[in-house]
């Protein structure tokens, strides 16, 4: 089952794709991922584009390194 994404929606979309794909809302026109269930990430695969989430959350830049005594 795939729902929008979009909290002030949430509505049903239908069953999701076997593949991951970006499905539009046909009420808010808001897109959601089938794979990951949430937004779209363009070229990035979703476990990607999860890292790559957390990694902004938390303050992470690509390539930096932090020493455990830090």
């Amino acid at each position: 089952r795939l729902y929008c994404q979009a909290a002030t929606c949430s509505r049903f979309l239908g069953s999701a794709p076997s593949d991951s794909q970006d499905v539009k809302c046909f009420m808010c026109r808001d897109e959601t991922c089938s794979g990951c269930k949430g937004r779209p990430h363009g070229h990035l695969g979703c476990d990607e584009a999860a890292a790559k989430d957390l990694r902004a959350t938390l303050g992470w830049h690509a390539g930096a390194v932090q020493d455990a005594g830090d």
